[in-house]
């Protein structure tokens, strides 16, 4: 399954039978297997590798990665959780590069790896021709002697690694097209030769590649042992000579002794056909430089042929139209170019093949076809046309003077109905622009009157001080004045900013409280989001309460710095068209009494919150055991009718 020359040492990696090591001096064989090495997690070995630093590398098919160091110390790799772990217990490729980089390919990828971590590396890939698989299989891989690294894959072709940068560990590679190479071919081994060609097996044969972008393969008729490879199976030896393996067995050769400066195909033009039927031309097709067609020949069929006889199956054939085609047309072994209903005008047929070893024939067949005109196309029609144009032209002119000074009249007429139109549609649309503004402010000033009558009501039933039920009512009017201040018309409806109004209600409450040797902190995270007007009125007799509760209350004296948090968060609820409303209060005082509860509360600002709770559908909670933290969760509808108040129900 794989096997590896180390000086006098050759490794042996049997399919299921463990790892033999030859010692070519001695000829005496040790075994390693799962039963007499417990850090080989394998029987089956996939690839070896022995380290510029003496230690050896045993990739298995299952059992992940095994490395030995050169002091007899072992240690196994296989996949985790951790980002930095062998990407597959199945190993197929180990190499390294001149620059010391360990190179181990898996069926997840191809990752590099650092013994010393010791730790796993993703090697990017940056232009991979099918996207949707992130990670090729890259089973072979050489280094030319220009230090160049290549990779041959399963399905992916062949990559080329990017030279990475003087301080960068990370490796990339890229995908890199030849010639008469398809992308997704199976690359089953590389090797490369003391001139920086590649050489790969494939499904296909052999073909060198040649660093500038030159492609010759070679075929059963060049000696192969057949056009099918083995995986991996490949070795070049010192001298150069390389092997390559297949199921028939080998081929070796030295690819300094590999002649492939032979002459491209001589190419000819054997056939014209329009519609089907041959066409007489004035000389012979060989010799043929321009053919006429004429407007109604709209199936055309260019025939021609590759003089080449050794490998006549494996000649490719290319075509252009220059002047209709864009670029070089690839048809493979077919002779034959068709083309339909070309449009007038001057072409150049220009044909090229390539042998079997990918030689080309640059110059191939130039032929200039020019197609004619229809009659009604032509000079003279365009003369006739022309006149034509004139005359009516000179008609139509007297005619439209004459139009044109009954139209201008009735224009100028329409244009002073239009003005009157738009300046009554302007002066309407202002009059029900301010109608709906004032209704707005009506409602508004409705529920703000509503909710304050129902504060004073809630402060006389539960403080029976006359001036503290003065002081309090001062406080609430004032904040509902300050949300006034936070109010903006948009949209036929008006609505609060909240974040602004919480702002200038904060200054407002802690500059009551005077000097008391206490530091106030509000930190205020509602969004810039505009809340109804209707719902506003609610949240912000809410925050009143909850923020002079806690400047009064909330603190002990001995407290230096005191914070209060406000957050909103919002959630759309498609399904029922609205938004749910999440108002968190918290501050760092000593809480709410445990005694104390929204159902049943025993003082007017707790009593009011409930009520603010319960006007707009929502529910009042506490978050934590020391209940420092409040929550109040409710619904706003999407699309609100105008005048729908959300101030507390009446007797």
């Amino acid at each position: 399954m794989s096997i590896l020359v180390d000086g006098t040492t050759i490794y042996f990696g049997h399919r299921a039978s463990g790892l033999e090591i030859l010692d070519t001096e001695t000829q005496k064989v040790r075994r390693i297997n799962t039963q007499t090495f417990p850090d080989l997690l394998s029987d089956s070995i996939s690839a070896l590798l022995v380290t510029d630093s003496g230690d050896l590398l045993i990739g298995t098919y299952g059992g992940g990665l095994t490395m030995v160091t050169k002091d007899g110390k072992s240690q196994s790799f296989y996949p985790t959780a951790a980002s930095d772990s062998l990407a597959n217990e199945r190993v197929i490729m180990l190499f390294q590069s001149s620059d010391g980089v360990i190179w181990v390919g898996s069926e997840s990828g191809l990752q590099t790896f650092d013994p010393e971590s010791p730790s796993f590396q993703e090697v990017k890939i940056a232009n991979l021709h099918q996207p949707s698989r992130s990670h090729p299989i890259v089973w072979c891989m050489t280094e030319t002697p220009d230090h160049g690294l290549w990779f041959g894959s399963m399905y992916d072709g062949i990559f080329k690694r990017i030279t990475p940068s003087q301080n960068s560990s990370h490796q990339e590679l890229v995908n890199v097209q030849f010639p008469l190479m398809d992308e997704r071919r199976t690359i089953y081994a590389i090797e490369s030769d003391s001139d920086n060609n590649l050489w790969v097996s494939s499904s296909k044969g052999i073909s060198r590649l040649s660093p500038d972008q030159q492609t010759v393969h070679f075929n059963e008729s060049h000696g192969l042992q057949q056009m099918e490879f083995e995986f991996g199976s490949s070795y070049r030896r010192p001298d150069g000579v390389l092997y390559f393996g297949g199921s028939l067995g080998y081929n070796r050769f030295n690819p300094t002794e590999i002649d492939t400066d032979t002459p491209p195909p001589s190419l000819r033009l054997t056939n014209i056909n329009i519609a089907g039927r041959h066409i007489p031309v004035p000389s012979t097709l060989n010799q043929l430089e321009s053919m006429v067609l004429d407007y109604d020949d709209h199936f055309v069929t260019f025939e021609f042929s590759a003089l080449e006889f050794l490998d006549p199956g494996s000649t490719r054939y290319r075509h252009k139209l220059v002047g209709f085609d864009p670029e070089w047309i690839d048809i493979g072994n077919r002779s034959s170019a068709t083309y339909t209903n070309l449009p007038t005008g001057d072409y150049q047929l220009r044909v090229q093949a390539a042998n079997s070893g990918g030689i080309w024939n640059y110059e191939g067949i130039e032929l200039d076809v020019k197609v004619e005109p229809p009659p009604w196309f032509s000079w003279w029609a365009y003369s006739i046309y022309s006149l034509a144009i004139l005359l009516a032209a000179y008609a139509a002119r007297r005619v439209y003077d004459t139009y044109m000074i009954k139209e201008q009249a009735l224009r100028y007429a329409e244009e002073m109905q239009v003005a009157a139109d738009r300046i009554a549609d302007d002066l309407q649309d202002q009059i029900e622009f301010q109608a709906k503004l004032a209704d707005s402010i009506h409602f508004y000033q409705r529920d703000v009157v509503v909710w304050a009558q129902h504060c004073e009501e809630l402060t006389r039933e539960y403080d029976c001080d006359a001036a503290g039920q003065a002081s309090q009512m001062r406080k609430r009017l004032h904040a509902l004045e300050l949300l006034q201040d936070s109010l903006y018309y948009q949209g036929e409806q008006l609505y609060a900013n909240l974040k602004v109004f919480t702002d200038h209600l904060f200054d407002y409450l802690a500059g009551l409280q005077g000097e008391k040797g206490r530091r106030f902190t509000i930190i205020n995270e509602l969004p810039d989001e505009l809340t109804p007007a209707s719902h506003a009125i609610a949240l912000a007799v809410a925050l009143t309460e909850l923020v002079d509760n806690s400047l009064e209350h909330g603190f002990s004296d001995a407290a230096q710095a005191c914070y209060i948090r406000v957050t909103l968060q919002v959630e759309s609820i498609p399904e029922i068209r609205s938004d749910q409303l999440t108002l968190t209060y918290q501050d760092d005082g000593v809480g709410v009494p445990e005694a104390l509860s929204m159902d049943a509360p025993d003082s007017a600002g707790f009593a009011i919150i409930a009520a603010a709770a319960q006007s707009v559908g929502g529910e009042i909670s506490f978050v934590d055991q020391q209940r420092k933290e409040v929550q109040l969760q409710f619904n706003v509808p999407w699309i609100r009718e105008l005048g729908a108040s959300q101030a507390p129900a009446r007797d």
